[in-house]
């Protein structure tokens, strides 16, 4: 039975972390798994909860390339000290592979190498990412076993053919699909949340912050509920102050007209089912795990034309947009009738449902590590 590590690229709960947490509690026999995280969090403690072994590290989750000169240097110091940590719990746990979660942290990959451990890459980075980080795209290419890739054109980036002897596959990520029957009770969860019968119900869900665009929403909103007296917009999510913009703090404040800042939900699956639009505006993505949310409980999706958006939502399975000028047209025209919703939302959950589930996913994960 092989023993794996898994290392999470970071303690809190990103989409990524969210992915990777969820195959564990849900099981992955016949392996021997233990969870490495670089810090504490409520993620380790729901791993525990699961009886899954964790080991914490001691790492400062800041990307490099966010702080200055001297943090920088504090940061690659860090990194450099917890290589030797990962190398000691690899060796200490007579691991045979070293699944790595990635995005800013190469410690394990680096690690694996030094302690004769495979490694199983599994790559959650954004197109933009990708191209800016060199070193990174030359160390995944020399040491990694194998490697498995969130986004088609991130994958593009770091090749797209794999090194000899190394195996490479995209692998989109994938979404409980039990979910998918709550499609069938929009009505009873509309009631119960206390929306009208007539009310259009638009929502965004993710961090309400600039990164995710939601300063562009906001703006396009304002045309929308000129033209669409009985719109209204949710949005669920913590608001991330230092990435935030006047218009999104207003927002928060309730400053806004049909504007609901819900803060962070735990139902959120739910919520999508029972609105009438899904809009995620964000600036960058990889594989939004919130667009296969959506399609999942079909509810027509809107998004930008960011990372693989245009993949998830092509052959009419949702409308691709690339500006924000574009956005209120957009949303107005399908709130007034002007897109076949209906259809859309039937293309994507059949979609979703063939190619974007959790346990295809993980049926893909574990063949890679054995």
């Amino acid at each position: 039975m092989p023993r794996v590590a898994f290392c999470f690229h970071h303690s809190q709960p990103s989409g990524a972390t969210l992915w990777l947490k969820r195959l564990l509690v849900g099981g992955v026999a016949p392996i021997e798994a233990e969870a490495i995280l670089p810090a504490e969090s409520s993620v380790a403690e729901e791993l525990r909860g699961a009886g899954i072994a964790v080991h914490v590290l001691g790492l400062e989750e800041r990307a490099i390339s966010e702080a200055g000169a001297v943090d920088a240097a504090r940061l690659i110091l860090n990194r450099v000290g917890v290589v030797s940590r990962y190398r000691e719990i690899f060796r200490a746990g007579k691991f045979d592979v070293a699944y790595i979660n990635t995005s800013v942290n190469m410690a394990p990959l680096i690690a694996a190498r030094r302690a004769g451990v495979r490694a199983l890459v599994h790559v959650h980075e954004i197109p933009t990412a990708a191209r800016a980080f060199a070193v990174k795209r030359m160390l995944i290419r020399r040491w990694a076993d194998s490697c498995l890739f969130a986004s088609r054109r991130a994958m593009e980036v770091f090749g797209p053919c794999a090194p000899e002897g190394r195996r490479w596959e995209f692998s989109p990520n994938g979404v409980p699909a039990g979910p998918s029957a709550l499609a069938q009770k929009k009505d009873a969860l509309r009631a119960t949340m206390g929306f009208a019968r007539d009310e259009k119900i638009v929502l965004f869900a993710g961090n309400v912050s600039v990164p995710k665009g939601v300063h562009h929403l906001l703006r396009s909103w304002r045309q929308v509920c000129e033209e669409i007296p009985r719109a209204r917009l949710l949005l669920a999510g913590p608001h991330h102050a230092e990435k935030s913009d006047p218009i999104i703090d207003d927002a928060v404040a309730g400053k806004i007209s049909r504007v609901e800042a819900l803060g962070f939900r735990s139902d959120v699956a739910e919520l999508m089912a029972a609105a009438d639009l899904f809009v995620l505006p964000s600036l960058s993505e990889a594989m939004p795990l919130s667009v296969i949310e959506a399609m999942m409980v079909r509810t027509p999706v809107i998004a930008t034309d960011v990372g693989d958006v245009a993949w998830l939502l092509g052959d009419g399975r949702g409308v691709v947009y690339g500006n924000e000028k574009e956005l209120a047209g957009i949303l107005t025209a399908a709130l007034e009738g002007g897109i076949a919703l209906e259809d859309m939302a039937n293309k994507a959950q059949a979609f979703a449902l063939r190619e974007l589930t959790s346990d295809r996913q993980k049926k893909q994960v574990m063949e890679m590590i054995g």
